[in-house]
Formats: C-alpha cells, structure tokens, sequence
C-alpha cells in the first residue's frame, strides 16, 4: 500500500483529507457523471490516468455508472469512516463476498435460462450446489462483520465515560458472532444479556439480538451441510424460476418469505412453493 502526502491527496475531489484521522485511503475510479477519473500514486506524488470504463469492484460517483450498478450502505460507511489499516483487508472481503453473493443470484438466473439445453436433472443440481454456497458464504460474512466490528470496538473506541472506558477494556468484544449472540453454543442471548456481558451500548446489543435467531438457523444449516453431508432440499422447476418448499427445513425456519416469492400451483388455491428466481430478481440483485 502507497504512502503519499496529504498536499497530493488534495487534488483528489471526493477526499477530506484533513479529517483522515489515521485512516487509510482506498483511491478508487471516479464517476462524475459523465466521464471516469483515476488518480494513481507515483514515486513523484498522484498522476490521473485516463480510463474508458470499469468492469467490476467499488467506484466513488456523483450518481451510478450504470442503472445496473448496486449501492451497497456498509461498503459506502467503512469506506468513508472506517479505514482504518487493520480494518481495510475486512472491508474487501465483506466487499468481495457481497459480490460474489450477486453472482450466485446472477448464476441461479442462467441455470434456469439455460435449462431446455442441459439433460433434466442438471440445472436443479446446478440450483442445489449454488444455493448452499450462498449459505456457506453468508455465514462467512457473518464472521468477517463480526472480527471487523470488534477490532473497531476493542482498538478505536475510546468512551467519554471513564467508568463506561474501564468497562470496555475489561471486556473485549469476542472476533466470532456466535460468541456474541449464543450461550453454550445454542442458548441466544437477550439484548440486556449482551449489553451486560460485553458492555456494548444497548442499541447495539439489541441489533445483536435481533439478527441472532436468523444467524442460528443459518449457522445450523451451513454445519448440516458441511458437516453432516446435508442438502438444502428439493429444488422445483416451474415456469416463473426454480423453486423451494417453505413448509421444509431449512428454508421453513427463515420468517421473509414475502407473497410476491411465492408460486401459485394451478392446480391448487394455497401458495405452496417459494420462487427463489423471482425473489432474488424482486431484490434487485
């Protein structure tokens, strides 16, 4: 990573850079609306290059390159607020799995695109294989989030209060998110219970206690696959996108199952199966 003046970052546009603070800065291609800038770190200082276009990661912009282009919040906040050194390979991995995440979806769309092509049971397999990588990948960010907001909380934070300060010193934030949410491994804690074991505010504790029933499931269903040999269960073909049965384990333990995923059988009145293709287009991903 490049050391360069604060006088050299100044020609740079989106930065403050008398508010750095220590945090590191991550020069990315930037967008103001109607041509692409790039700023590269020289022995001799920064030289803007010329680019013509971007194919994949972050970019800063006055609005996005394409309609197709996601805003990510969390990226955006580190980015701006959180750089620290020690955070920086955090916040890219967060980053890449997000992107990975809308591959999958973008993958799930092309196995069912391409199904008329492909013998009868592989595009279903194809379905299987990727929707347990996106478990297994969304449990990862699970930890990744977790080591990230620890290190913030355990080596940036200092408290006003210096009875709230002691406290936090005493009590470092665990690196794992079941630590955190989990007692014994299964029991989920209450909000009071975090904020008493780990001294954190409340508002953050109840954050914690809020995402910890859905981390459960998800961290049962990612050991169930990759440690009991488990599968995410029968995937359907229909003509709206595959789909999964929301009265099956595991996908009958998420509560966000919402109507417009939903597929209506013709021969039947009730709603029977959850549409995962339509779902994750209704997310934009």
């Amino acid at each position: 990573m490049s050391t360069i003046t604060l006088d050299a970052l100044r020609k740079v546009p989106y930065l403050k850079v008398d508010t750095l603070g220590g945090r590191t800065v991550k020069l990315m291609p930037f967008w103001d609306g109607e041509r692409w800038h790039l700023w590269v770190p020289q022995p001799e200082g920064l030289i803007e290059g010329q680019i013509i276009d971007t194919v994949e990661g972050d970019y800063v912009g006055a609005s996005p390159a394409r309609p197709s282009d996601l805003l990510i919040p969390f990226v955006e906040l580190m980015w701006q607020r959180a750089s620290w050194p020690e955070v920086c390979p955090l916040i890219s991995a967060i980053s890449d799995d997000f992107h990975n995440m809308g591959t999958s979806v973008a993958k799930l769309r092309h196995f069912f695109d391409s199904r008329l092509t492909l013998p009868p049971a592989v595009p279903r397999r194809f379905a299987c294989t990727e929707l347990e990588y996106l478990v297994i990948l969304a449990r990862t960010v699970f930890d990744l989030l977790q080591e990230t907001v620890a290190l913030i909380w355990n080596n940036r934070v200092r408290l006003t209060d210096a009875k709230l300060e002691m406290r936090r010193k005493q009590r470092s934030l665990p690196e794992k998110f079941s630590r955190v949410v989990l007692q014994d491994k299964h029991m989920l804690r209450s909000a009071a219970e975090i904020e008493q074991q780990f001294g954190i505010p409340f508002p953050l504790a109840e954050e914690y206690s809020r995402q910890g029933p859905f981390f459960s499931e998800l961290r049962d269903t990612r050991d169930r696959i990759v440690h009991s040999g488990h599968q995410v269960g029968v995937i359907f073909d229909t003509e709206r996108g595959f789909c999964v049965s929301p009265k099956s384990r595991p996908f009958s333990n998420y509560s966000g199952w919402r109507e417009e995923h939903r597929y209506k059988r013709k021969s039947r009145l009730d709603f029977a199966l959850g549409g995962l293709h339509s779902a994750a287009h209704n997310r934009g991903m």
